[in-house]
């Protein structure tokens, strides 16, 4: 028998239509859960949705969504039934007058009429005489109308009513042959009064004879709604339970919390938890886990609403395609909290501004988490950016804590939320995707304007917030931006001018008056370890960029003069930009200091001057020797603020001028020294002496152009293994190596040669004695006298190394230094190969085994024997083909 399942519910269990606002949906395409239930049960191409209930208007939309979903099921306009197609099953609504169906190959044909429906209908089978459904036009009854006897064929049933009424063609034919069938039984504003007003488990009896093997009870809201009391609620629903199992005990009943916010947050999760509490075979479907809540909240704007209380179409979907699989699997969703109780969630891993470095294409990675309390099992963590209907996954498995990674462009305001409570959220305020700038040095850096130049943020067209990191925290940017000042200084308008072409700032400055290049250096262990320090603990991950702006304190002749300051400088420079770096890969930015009249300001300018034209990693800046700080200063610092703002416009300009780097250069081959070895030996091929003088070489290409093939080891392919052949004849085995550099660049080939020695015949008899032997034949062995004919042997060998063997391991008795193969059975009855060139094939021996005689006793036993070029004693390879790894030795001839 089919599986049946019966729905029961509100208007939820037919859907609705999206931006109605109306309950009133003719015509409108609605998305209904029996579709997406019978999609997700087994056996996809035979299931039948079957209708019965106080539906009237619903019923067409509701087959149209169903047809929409693949369920095979006629639409209002067909009245012909095709038996064969599976799962069919016929809505209607008769608003007075009549109507006729015809049926298509059937022999029984059952007509259900549910509830509060009928006056004075009637119906006749193939024109005959009209038989009354219900005279006295009683509510509360089921009727069951059954026509069978019927010779197989077409038949047609006419019905005919004074008024509206709902009722549910049905062949019995199609409903055996469908391996489900779902019976929605279901109105607008359902409550418990309706539900047991007339029995639900009866309501089979009007389609079928068989009990419900699924009951899902899907509505609750109206009790709400309509006043009935917790109490009440879980007294009515306990004695349908009762019912259900008394008919069938093991039934198993869902019990699903809905997801309508006005009236599913209040007593019905926990009237719900206690029924489940209380019956052993139920499971509860929390509609709220479902991710259309999500995006499809009925709290949020109306543009994603069909009404006040119900999420649209799409919605729906989403909450029956989370809970649909759980109805064809018997398993939980899972429930919110405790008794109803909602979970909460906070991100502790960033506070708001916080800022990661860009990618190369924008982008950066932010590995958000936090913890969560009251988490519904198997309910996953959402996210969305700037409060768009977009909403993403962010951990598919949360426990009392939550992580994963939120990708993000420029700046943006991120909020999670557990599944199914898109209202109780967490989030961090402008999270940025930044161009990470680290600045150091000295006091113009720092920051030395009299006024702050804050104001000039309010220049900021796009929206963006440049941000610092300062005093362990960050914040939106604003002077003073240096951790050593209490002035104005350039970064507000370099941020500006940034922001202004699309990319946010994220400034670390931590320069420091007065300090000579010396105090950060590295090696020093001073200054430099409060901007590494800085970095690491703001977790940005690193700089894009490093600027500096200093020397000033070097240009005063307390650190040498001339060339001996100018070393001073261009190595202490060098050794910071190369640390920077080899730690985060970004490259330096270098500004010349506006004052041109120390002693020394001449060598550390052409200390500058080497950096950027030596260094690759090392960049023009801007220079400020054209700001006069000396008539409109105090001779040092920038201080007004047209000096702030000529110096930023200076170094934005450097900044943003496009670096050309120079052209990848490929890499050197060097395929190692030449070799000498004996045969079959190991011998290492070494192409580590390969170098890119730019990069890093990432593959190292082997080619052999020349001597007998062999196999190399790639494990290590810089540093491959092979066995050199063996043969009679020295010969020179020849490789060719191509290096790859990390931007794809191939090096010219380097060579080497390795010389192999000839192989001796007593050396290899002495090879193939150390070795292993295993025959193989193709079948059983068998001479008959008289015939001809052959038996097919190979011979394993182990180990192979400096043995040509086939792809499969076998001995080649074609190689150079096989003389001949014998194959003996008696002293006196023996095959060769010297005879018989034929014998020899490849790896295989292919003996006339016809030839040989057997023993006094008829049976045959081989021995086979390997002559190698000149030795005329030959070598065993094994005595009897029933008893293999025998270490070869020699065999001597009688006579």
């Amino acid at each position: 028998m089919p599986q049946r399942i019966l729905m029961i519910g509100d208007e939820t269990v037919l859907g609705f239509g999206a931006g109605t606002g109306s309950l009133n949906f003719d015509g409108a395409r609605v998305l209904s859960p029996l579709g997406i239930l019978a999609g997700a049960m087994p056996n996809a191409e035979s299931k039948a949705v079957v209708g019965v209930g106080r539906i009237n208007g619903y019923l067409s939309p509701l087959i149209s969504s169903l047809t929409d979903s693949g369920v095979q099921l006629s639409v209002s306009d067909i009245t012909e039934f095709n038996a064969p197609t599976i799962g069919r099953s016929w809505f209607r609504t008769l608003a007075g007058g009549s109507m006729t169906f015809t049926f298509e190959d059937v022999t029984d044909i059952a007509l259900g009429f549910p509830v509060r429906s009928y006056a004075n209908m009637s119906y006749r089978v193939d024109g005959g005489d009209w038989f009354v459904v219900d005279e006295n036009d009683s509510n509360n009854r089921l009727e069951r109308i059954e026509i069978s006897g019927l010779s197989l064929g077409q038949h047609t049933v006419e019905l005919t009513s004074a008024s509206v009424g709902s009722f549910l063609i049905y062949a019995e034919a199609w409903n055996a042959a469908s391996d489900t069938v779902i019976i929605p039984w279901a109105g607008n504003g359902f409550n418990t009064n309706d539900i047991t007003d007339v029995r639900p488990w009866e309501l089979l009896n009007a389609v079928a004879t068989e009990p419900f093997d699924k009951v899902i009870f899907n509505f609750g809201n109206n009790d709400v709604a309509s006043g009935v009391s917790q109490t009440d609620f879980v007294t009515k629903m306990s004695s349908l339970l009762d019912a259900i199992y008394a008919a069938k005990p093991t039934c198993t009943v869902f019990l699903t919390i809905p997801n309508e916010r006005d009236t599913g947050a209040s007593y019905l999760p926990a009237a719900i938890q206690s029924l489940n509490t209380l019956y052993e075979n139920t499971i509860i479907l929390d509609a709220r886990t479902a991710p259309a809540m999500g995006t499809y909240d009925i709290a949020n704007s109306a543009g994603n609403m069909a009404d006040a209380k119900y999420p649209n179409a799409d919605g729906y979907a989403e909450v029956w395609n989370h809970l649909a699989p759980h109805v064809a699997n018997d398993t939980s969703t899972g429930v919110y909290g405790a008794a109803g109780a909602e979970p909460t969630i906070s991100i502790t891993s960033h506070t708001d501004y916080a800022c990661q470095k860009i990618d190369q294409n924008g982008i950066a990675n932010f590995q958000v988490s936090g913890v969560i309390t009251d988490l519904p099992d198997g309910a996953r963590v959402f996210y969305s950016l700037d409060g768009g209907n977009t909403s993403y996954v962010l951990d598919e498995n949360p426990s009392t804590t939550f992580s994963g990674t939120v990708p993000v462009l420029k700046q943006k305001n991120l909020i999670v939320w557990v599944e199914g409570f898109p209202n109780n959220t967490s989030s961090v305020q402008k999270i940025t995707a930044a161009l990470v700038i680290g600045a150091w040095w000295q006091s113009n850096e720092a920051g030395r304007v009299t006024n702050y130049q804050t104001g000039e943020l309010s220049a900021i067209t796009t929206g963006i917030t440049p941000i610092m990191y300062k005093d362990g925290a960050f914040k939106p940017l604003a002077d003073p931006v240096g951790q050593n000042s209490s002035n104005g200084s350039t970064w507000p308008r370099i941020a500006t001018l940034y922001a202004n072409a699309g990319l946010p700032v994220c400034v670390i400055n931590v320069a420091v008056g007065g300090t000579s290049i010396g105090r950060w250096i590295p090696s020093a262990n001073d200054l430099y370890p409060t901007l590494i320090d800085a970095i690491t603990n703001s977790g940005v991950g690193g700089l894009n960029m490093s600027v500096c702006l200093g020397g000033e304190s070097n240009s005063g002749g307390d650190y040498g003069e001339g060339a001996s300051n100018k070393a001073t400088v261009k190595n202490g420079l060098n050794a910071i930009i190369n640390d920077l770096y080899s730690r985060y890969g970004c490259d330096h930015w270098l500004t010349y200091f506006p004052r041109t009249d120390y002693i020394n300001a001449a060598s550390v300018f052409e200390a500058f001057d080497e950096v950027i034209a030596e260094n690759p990693h090392c960049h023009f800046g801007g220079d400020l020797r054209p700001i006069d700080v000396e008539n409109e200063g105090d001779g040092t610092h920038l201080k007004t603020d047209a000096h702030a703002i000529e110096a930023a416009d200076l170094r934005y300009a450097a900044f943003t001028t496009e670096v050309t780097q120079p052209a990848n250069q490929p890499p050197v081959a060097n395929a190692g020294p030449d070799q000498s070895v004996a045969a079959a030996t190991q011998f290492t091929l070494d192409g580590t002496g390969s170098q890119d003088t730019d990069g890093t070489i990432v593959e190292w290409r082997w080619t052999q152009t020349a001597g007998d093939t062999v196999t190399l080891n790639l494990d290590d392919p810089a540093r491959p293994t092979a066995t050199s052949p063996s043969k009679t004849t020295s010969q020179r085995l020849t490789f060719q190596l191509v290096t790859v550099d990390d931007e794809g660049a191939e090096s010219s080939p380097g060579t080497v040669n390795i010389d192999v020695a000839a192989f001796a015949v007593s050396e290899m008899l002495k090879l193939l004695d150390t070795r292993q032997w295993t025959v193989v034949n193709d079948g059983s062995v068998q001479a008959f006298e008289g015939r001809s004919n052959r038996e097919a042997f190979r011979f394993l060998v182990t180990p192979s190394d400096g043995i040509q063997t086939s792809a499969e391991g076998y001995f080649l008795f074609d190689q150079p230094g096989v003389h001949a193969v014998e194959v003996i059975s008696t002293p006196t009855s023996k095959i060769s190969s010297v005879d018989d060139p034929h014998m020899i094939r490849g790896d295989v021996i292919a003996a006339r085994i016809g030839d040989l005689q057997t023993d006094e006793n008829g049976n045959l036993t081989l021995t086979f024997v390997l002559y190698v070029t000149d030795d005329k004693d030959g070598l065993v390879m094994t005595a009897k083909v029933i008893e293999p790894y025998q270490k070869a030795s020699y065999f001597r001839k009688q006579g």
